[in-house]
């Protein structure tokens, strides 16, 4: 009797396992997204409206922001901005990360409906932002006029320096829609740390 519990139970196993593997392994599949002309594309981020934001080379030497969706990609910096990378996108389509400027350094931007704005520094020469929410909240890491590089958040269009855990460098890479950032951070030590803000 326990033979034939044994081989029923296993049949049902199978039964689910077949099921499972038919149904799940039809419903997801590998969409090779193109890059803008170069060898290689990388993509970063994707929001809810199913648009993809990152960086590909345009050719040998230089590499710029994109945005996929509806089966195209679309650079997001002007043709001026010789390097740009897109690192996050939010559900209204705002995208950050980070562009060449006049002067020549790499700046934290925001994308938004074609036109890319400089998001500034901590007084020092450069920026990149790492993650943005559905309220526009944007994190990243900024030069300080120390020459230190500190993680910030932007709020209402400022940008807050969110400090160290006692070292020179902290990075902020994500934040949640209730404005809590994480990243890394030096401590006093030397050693690097996981933060939460």
């Amino acid at each position: 009797m326990k033979t034939f519990k044994m081989i029923g139970l296993t049949g049902c196993f199978i039964a689910v396992f077949i099921f499972s593997a038919a149904v799940y392994g039809a419903e997801y599949e590998i969409i090779d997204l193109g890059t803008l002309g170069g060898a290689i594309g990388i993509a970063y981020d994707i929001n809810d409206n199913h648009r993809v934001v990152g960086w590909s080379f345009v050719d040998s030497d230089y590499y710029h922001s994109f945005s996929y969706s509806s089966k195209k990609m679309t650079r997001l910096a002007p043709q001026a901005n010789e390097l740009s990378q897109t690192l996050a996108i939010n559900n209204s389509n705002h995208a950050v990360g980070w562009a060449d400027i006049d002067t020549s350094y790499s700046h934290a931007v925001l994308f938004d409906k074609g036109v890319v704005k400089d998001l500034g520094t901590l007084g020092g020469s450069i920026s990149r932002a790492n993650g943005i929410n559905d309220t526009g909240q944007i994190v990243g890491a900024a030069d300080t006029s120390f020459d230190e590089r500190h993680a910030f958040i932007i709020e209402s269009g400022k940008m807050k320096d969110l400090g160290t855990l006692g070292g020179y460098f902290s990075e902020a890479y994500g934040i949640n829609g209730y404005g809590h950032a994480v990243g890394v951070s030096e401590t006093a030590a030397g050693e690097f740390h996981a933060f939460l803000y």
